[in-house]
Parts: C-alpha cells; structure tokens; sequence
C-alpha cells in the first residue's frame, strides 16, 4: 500500500473519531449540566445552540485556515488541541458552572454551555475544511472528497452517540467518560503530527499538553455544606442520582432535585402526603384495596401504608431500586410487585383494576410530560374500579397556572375532582397538594389527619392534551425557588455531576 494512501486512510480514521467525540461531549454535556441546572428544556436547547453554532463558526474558520495553512499537520494539531481544550474546561467545570448560576437557571445553562463546549467545539469542526483541502487534488474529485468527508464524520458522530447513550454514560463515571474519550482523540491526533512529520516544536508542545492536561486533577468548587454527606453517585439511563445524608434525613438527588425524604424525627412521618393516603384507605376501602402507585421513588409510600394492601409499583429506573434496597430499608412484602416499565405505558397495557392509582410523578424538578394529559387521565380512569379515585401528588403553587391546568384537565375526565393541602399551606407559594380524581359523586374522602380540603381556581388553567402540552413550561414556574431553597439545604457540591 502507497504511502499516499496510509496517510489518507488515518485521516479518514481520526474525522471518524473526532466526529464520535463531538457527540459525547454533547450527550455527556447533559449530564454536565442537569443536576445543576435541572432537567429543563433550557438545558437541551443551551447545548444544542452551542454545538450547532460553534460547528458552524468552526466550518467557516477552518475553511479559511485550510486555504492558508494546507498542511495535514496543522489538521491533526487543531484536532489535538480540541481534545486538550474539552479536557482542560470539563476539570473546571465545578467553577465555571458556578460563575454561570449568576445569570439564572433560563440564561445560565447557554453561559455554561459556551464557557464549557464552545472552544472544544469550534477546534474540532475545523477538522471537516482541512480535510476537504487536503484531499481534492482535483477539481472534478471535490464532490466525491466532500461527500467522503461529512459522510464518515457523521458516521463517526451516529456511533458516538450510540455509543455514549447506551453504553458509556449509564456504566461508566462520567469523568472517565470525558477524560478517555478526549484523550483518544489527542493521542490519535498526535499520531498524526508524527506521521506527517511536524515540526519538532509542535510535535513537543503536543506531548507536554497531553501530560499536562491529563495530569491536572478535577478542580472542587470549596467543600460540602457542613453536615451534607453525599453517600453514593450514579448514573443511570435516565439522570444523575445521589444519596445525600443530612442529619436524621436521608434523600436522593435526581438531576438535583429531592425525590424522597427518609427519616423520622420523635416519630414525626415526613412523607405526610402518603399519611394522608393511608387513612384514607383505612376509611374507604377494605384491608386488601388493589393499589397502584406511579412513581416508586425509593419506596417512602411502602413504609407508609398497611402491608395488607395489594400494591403494585411503577418504577422507570431500576437503579432507584437499587438505592432504595441499600440505603433507605425497602423490602417487598408479599403483597406488593414492582414493575420496572414507564407508567403510562403499563396503564395502556395492563388490563388489572385497581381501587386508588397514587401518581407520584416527577423527573428532576418536572412531571413527566405525557403522564398528566388529558389522554393519560383517560387510560389511568380505565384502570380504575367503578369506585376507584385517582390521586396525584403535585407540588405547586395552589394559584399557579401548573396546578389550575392539571385541575382543568382532571375535570374533563373524572365525575368528581377535589383537592387538599397540609394545614396551614393552602395558601403558601408553593407546597404538595393532592389532587383527587373521583368516579363515584357521593364518595367524600377521609380529610381528618393533617391534610384541609379547599378549591383551586382553574380559569387561568389550559386543558393538557398530547396534542398541546405545556406541562414543562408550567412547571417551571416553581423552579427557580425550588432550586434556591435546595442549594440553601445541600450547597453546591451535591449538584455537579463531576
């Protein structure tokens, strides 16, 4: 084999792979920022714009650079510096998300994004121009080498984000995660210099940057918030999960939100949602009432209600199974299954009946976008005995737009719709309300342990169907608090990924 062509295929090779690392730094990215941030719709948006537009910006200076500087080593060196840029910004990410929290939770994930991606992004997009140049040697060939070019570049992104979804982000840290990846491409880039023979300086510049970069540790934003000890990290298919301990309470971060409150104080029961339900069922149904809970968390409701209930749960992620096996006691009774499936597809495929289906749903700070729709309600109405309720745990504000449009919504579907409140909390900005879908008019629930019935206005509220679906963007109308009160509680060291 020619010479010629052995350097052709090795620069075909490293478009491939640098096309694969452009997609994990994006997918991994997400999980950069959504335990900081939240799991919002800014998130998604703040790292497609920065990668679209700093690709794009890297295309047209690459392009200039090429024509100027058409050397194969100066393609290899603008790739290797890539890489070393990704490496060094993601060691510094605890600092540089913490300066982009001053321009809020819309704005601060597009200032992250950029300080974190941008400069990766663009040095790496130069690569597809240099390539271009380099190999049309002819004018009548340009078509075909570009075609070659974007062709195995996007071949390279699809496998990376393959490969990063399903495999490396949900089985591997994601400081590993980054710091292989990156350092593949740099040490596949500095191949390169050599095997173009680039001037010694490069070449040993190249070989100190590598060490360098790799030899700087992650670099801590200060220290955990006295008292908060963060037992175990993971990452699963769906979110950044933590155990965090404060004193006598237990919880786990999902992307940064409290999902689960475990513990007793003199004992008080946190979970007083749950309470509520459990006297309910005590004055409503018979001791072996069919139960179905969405939204296992780590299994507060089990330690809550009667173990002669039947109780089925739903639980999308196994790993929150995992956590609540290892670090909150949960044990299945006899009674009781868990189903690992997304709930609104196991009420669309179960045919069971249940007297109370309890929707505990939330991803992070959010509920779930299909999961309270019109059409949700209708399909979780099916699965209800004809004297079954429908309960759905929301945390809002009692006059928020969220609260009045599940309200709304829930009236469309169920005979009856009523709501209740702690004590003393109908009026706060934002707390739990449990919202009762009734098929039977009669039926009064049990309002006698520390829960108070009252209305909720829902003329400001729009109906939610699949079709339209603002249950983010309502959501979201709580976030900024709720993510202030949690960093008040936790600090900033349970809120980054790495």
């Amino acid at each position: 084999m020619e010479k010629s062509s052995i350097k052709n295929y090795f620069l075909y090779f490293t478009l491939f792979v640098s096309g694969g690392v452009i997609l994990i730094i994006e997918i991994a990215g997400t999980r950069i920022l959504a335990p900081f941030f939240g799991s919002t719709i800014f998130v998604w948006s703040s790292l497609i714009t920065t990668t679209l537009g700093f690709l794009a910006l890297g295309y047209f200076l690459g392009g200039v650079l090429a024509d100027k500087y058409p050397k194969a080593y100066c393609f290899y060196f603008a790739i290797f510096l890539g890489g070393g840029a990704a490496l060094l910004l993601i060691k510094l990410n605890q600092h540089l998300l913490v300066f982009s929290d001053k321009f809020g939770f819309k704005f601060g994930p597009l200032v992250s994004s950029a300080l974190l991606f941008a400069l990766p992004l663009l040095l790496l997009s130069m690569a597809g121009p240099f390539a271009i140049r380099l190999l049309s040697r002819e004018r009548e060939h340009s078509g075909h080498v570009s075609g070659m070019v974007f062709g195995i570049s996007t071949v390279g992104s699809l496998a990376g984000a393959l490969i990063a979804g399903f495999y490396l982000v949900p089985n591997f840290s994601l400081s590993n995660v980054f710091v292989f990846s990156v350092a593949a491409i740099m040490f596949i880039s500095g191949s390169g210099l050599i095997l173009e023979k680039a001037p010694r300086w490069m070449i040993a510049l190249a070989i100190v940057l590598f060490a360098l970069f790799l030899a700087i540790p992650f670099l801590k934003y200060g220290q955990a918030k006295e008292g908060v000890s963060i037992i175990e990290k993971d990452q699963s298919f769906y979110s950044d999960l933590k155990v965090v301990e404060l004193p006598y309470i237990k919880t786990v971060l999902m992307d940064g939100a409290p999902q689960s409150v475990f513990g007793k104080i003199k004992g008080e029961v946190f979970a007083q949602e749950t309470e509520q339900i459990r006297r309910l069922l005590e004055e409503s149904y018979e001791p072996d009432a069919k139960v179905l809970v969405l939204g296992f968390g780590v299994g507060t409701a089990a330690d809550i209600f009667p173990k002669e209930l039947q109780i089925d749960y739903i639980e999308l992620d196994p790993k929150m199974i995992e956590l609540a096996e290892e670090h909150f006691a949960f044990s299945l009774d006899g009674n009781d299954r868990i189903i690992i499936s997304d709930a609104r597809s196991f009420l669309r495929k179960t045919e069971k009946k249940y007297d109370l289906i309890f929707a505990d749903l939330y991803h992070a700070s959010a509920i779930p976008l299909h999961t309270h729709t019109k059409e949700a309600l209708e399909l979780a109405k099916e699965r209800l005995n004809p004297e079954g309720i429908f309960l759905s745990n929301l945390v809002a504000g009692p006059k928020s737009e969220l609260a009045a449009s599940v309200i709304k919504t829930m009236k469309q579907v169920f005979p009856k719709v009523l709501t209740s409140a702690r004590l003393g909390e109908e009026e706060k900005e934002v707390t739990n309300i449990l919202a009762y879908g009734i098929l039977d008019e009669n039926f009064e629930p049990y309002f006698k342990f520390r829960h108070k019935k009252f209305e909720i206005d829902d003329s400001a509220g729009s109906v939610i169907t699949d079709d339209k679906n603002p249950m983010e963007t309502l959501s979201l109308e709580r976030f900024g608090e709720f993510r202030k009160s949690a960093i008040s509680v936790f600090g900033y060291q349970p809120l980054f990924a790495i």
